[in-house]
């Protein structure tokens, strides 16, 4: 069964073209539009990260490579922006360019991973509505939740446990993969745990056993360049992930989005993070559009550690990084300038902080030990009014923009 599942998946795949939107080479053209229009100053302490007219720093190598920048800050400061960051122990960066999709003998991978795909799998499914309800309505206790896949011989219902202490609560998920079909937000004072921690920093690269993982797998994504993305009215609907209010904390757990493109009005960048805090749905808040449907004033003390992105497929998928695809690079004439799906299932961003709609922005966030094997965009993008910040021990690679931004 797990065979014929694989078949039918790689059969879908191959009827898509593949690209990434927004794959870097060397003319100044191909960085965000936006970019083009700041006015860019990257410290030089230590080391030699050149400037952002060069696309190599930034897309290919990031702005922080741990080789010979570790001990500086590169700093992004955009007219109008008030930000402050943090940035310590960050490291891995590569850039995720065009890639074709592969045979179906490529398409299985190594070890494993088999036994943990949704459709044949020991590994039990939970629809999204059945544990996202309980959350967002605020319930607590034993919540009781019934699987809708799995090979076991007796399906068996798992147990979120919430408990409640100070007007927190905290939901402990158990292992399993958790389906999400929208941006959901995360009500303020919740804290979702997860079964384990899914990294082990000294190997960063290395999956963990996924069996006992608790694992957000996105049900749908973004395979269409021409999509209405970034001005679409209704967030809820447009993307898939979390958008984190106040108070919030993620932890010990896993994400799997399954984005194959950047679509192209998402080229300044919008969003699309597995994790947002609460903001404007454009990046300049031009329309009244929020994310996952909240108030878009800018969330506080948000905490993410403990994370793995996009690596539950990333076995699968990794052979169609940077492989080349037939006429999807004429960006001269903008023809077709990766305009053609990749098959690289992703997040369009690992974190991101928008514009928020409040003169004080975000404060108080802290990403500690997260790992993200590709993004179709930026790994982690700080924008706007952002106060005390802080990403330390993070791991990203395989990013089709920026490794890590701010402006």
């Amino acid at each position: 069964a797990v065979r014929q599942a694989q078949s039918r998946r790689v059969e879908r795949l191959r009827s898509q073209s593949s690209s990434l939107a927004q794959h870097c080479t060397a003319t100044p053209v191909k960085l965000r539009r936006e970019f083009l229009e700041m006015q860019l100053e990257f410290a030089q302490e230590e080391g030699d990260c050149s400037s952002c007219e060069t696309c190599q720093p930034l897309v290919q190598e990031a702005v922080l490579k741990p080789a010979d920048c570790s001990g500086s800050w590169r700093r992004a400061l955009a007219v109008g922006t008030a930000l402050a960051l943090a940035v310590v122990g960050v490291g891995g960066a590569a850039s995720l360019k065009s890639g074709a999709l592969t045979e179906a003998s490529e398409t299985q991978g190594t070890g494993d991973w088999t036994r943990l795909d949704a459709e044949g799998s020991p590994y039990q499914t939970y629809a999204y509505a059945t544990w996202s309800d309980p959350i967002k309505n605020g319930s607590c206790g034993q919540i009781r939740i019934q699987p809708k896949t799995g090979s076991t011989p007796k399906l068996q219902e798992a147990t979120i446990s919430c408990t409640e202490a100070d007007g927190f609560k905290t939901y402990s998920f158990p292992a399993g993969i958790f389906e999400i079909d929208e941006q959901m937000l995360v009500p303020r004072k919740a804290q979702i745990i997860g079964a384990n921690n899914p990294n082990d920093m000294s190997n960063p690269t290395q999956s963990p056993d996924w069996t006992q993982q608790t694992l957000f797998l996105a049900t749908r994504g973004v395979t269409d360049y021409h999509m209405n993305y970034c001005y679409a009215s209704d967030m809820v609907r447009t993307r898939v992930g979390f958008v984190l209010d106040s108070y919030v904390t993620m932890r010990d757990l896993s994400y799997q989005g399954v984005d194959t493109i950047r679509p192209d009005d998402n080229n300044a960048l919008c969003g699309g993070a597995a994790f947002e805090t609460k903001g404007c749905a454009r990046n300049d808040c031009s329309t009244d559009v929020n994310n996952g449907g909240s108030d878009g004033r800018g969330s506080v003390h948000v905490t993410i550690e403990n994370v793995r992105l996009n690596d539950y497929y990333f076995d699968q998928d990794k052979k169609k990084v940077g492989a080349p695809i037939d006429g999807n690079t004429q960006c001269e004439d903008y023809q077709c300038c990766f305009c053609k799906p990749n098959g690289v299932r992703s997040t369009q961003v690992g974190i991101w902080i928008p514009e928020s709609r409040n003169h004080r922005g975000t404060r108080h966030f802290f990403a500690n030990n997260v790992v993200s094997r590709s993004n179709q965009a930026d790994g982690i993008n700080l924008h706007g009014k952002v106060m005390n910040a802080t990403v330390q021990n993070t791991h990203f690679s395989n990013t089709g923009d920026d490794t890590y931004a701010l402006w």
